[in-house]
């Protein structure tokens, strides 16, 4: 492995680098030492490394021409060797090179796959200033993940125009915790984005809350006066028609997400464009039903239309009147733009 990579980077005209491990669990590259990538030519002006166990999170002090920084679900060894470690913090020292990217996609990692608790990995590098961000994108799989947002905020000199967050990290909290009081007290302030997107994948069981629970918290957490575009995601990651119907019943989530984005809505110097987006959600209407569900959902509809006036409901999507009616205020103070994808 270090003898290929010597060999591409031997020409000095590489621009891009995209390391991903395969698997679970963040992959062990065998020869991407500190040694071997403080050789990168200063021409890179990418580099993105997922799923990936690496030797020193000073692997890439040595890129002053780094524009887009990717540092996904990527570990570094807690007991690098001492030479290897001395070396690249040495040149770090003396050359004084502090990486600015411009595009930043970077999340820590929980110990074990799709759960929302572990070992968090070691957070970004010290040689890497966030002063020049202009667009990040955030995933949160753990509840430290949020650090970041702070260190965005704190970056003297910050300019950050687009910010996307994945929210399903702090959607598992969520349904453990009500963590919407621990979170009031919580505001990041970012002046100048335009641009904001919270994603989530939504895998309804009974037992479990409704999404909207993490969406709150980040719309009740976030200052951004001068924002123009909201975009909400919520992927359908569930098999029954049953999950749709979960998804409305619950009139007070509904009533918190309503009041939520109108808050949100109102802080905003000018009329924002909101966009609730919901991939995969027409993929209710071509699952069969299971044992007992028919009669099951009989009754959450007959509750659904006596408690929240929808009408009659499409399995798969909503109408915009009936949106109008889960989220009145919001479509009282924002453009609401919505599609089932």
């Amino acid at each position: 492995m270090a003898r290929l990579f010597s060999l591409i980077l031997g020409g000095g005209r590489l621009k891009n680098i995209s390391i991903e491990g395969v698997g679970a669990s963040p992959v062990n590259v065998t020869g991407l030492g500190p040694t071997l990538l403080q050789k990168l030519p200063t021409t890179v002006n990418q580099f993105v490394v997922r799923n990936t166990l690496l030797s020193s999170p000073m692997i890439v002090a040595r890129l002053p021409a780094l524009d887009v920084l990717g540092m996904e679900r990527a570990l570094f060894d807690t007991f690098p060797s001492d030479e290897a470690e001395a070396s690249v913090a040495h040149a770090t020292r003396t050359e004084s090179i502090h990486l600015r990217p411009r595009v930043l996609l970077y999340s820590k990692t929980a110990g074990f796959p799709n759960t929302s608790f572990g070992r968090p990995s070691t957070p970004l590098p010290h040689c890497v200033s966030l002063d020049r961000v202009e667009e990040a994108h955030l995933r949160t799989e753990h509840a430290d993940d949020f650090s970041v947002l702070t260190a965005l905020e704190d970056a003297e000199g910050t300019g950050i125009h687009s910010l996307e967050l994945q929210l399903d990290g702090l959607s598992k909290l969520a349904q453990r915790f009500d963590l919407q009081t621990l979170w009031k007290s919580v505001a990041w302030s970012f002046p100048s984005l335009k641009f904001l997107t919270l994603k989530l994948v939504h895998t309804p069981t009974p037992l479990t809350g409704h999404p909207w629970k993490a969406v709150c918290i980040c719309l009740n957490s976030l200052k951004a006066d001068g924002l123009n575009t909201l975009t909400v995601t919520l992927e359908y990651g569930g098999t029954s028609r049953l999950d749709f119907l979960r998804l409305l019943m619950k009139f007070w989530d509904w009533y918190d997400l309503d009041t939520a984005l109108a808050r949100f809505a109102s802080r905003c110097s000018s009329m924002m464009n909101i966009y609730l987006e919901f991939p995969r959600w027409g993929m209710v209407t071509q699952n069969p039903w299971r044992f007992e569900e028919q009669e099951m959902a009989g009754w959450i509809l007959l509750d659904i239309g006596i408690n929240m006036n929808l009408g009659s409901i499409e399995f798969g999507r909503l109408s915009d009147d009936q949106m109008q009616v889960l989220l009145p205020r919001s479509y009282a103070v924002a453009n609401v733009n919505v599609l089932w994808l």
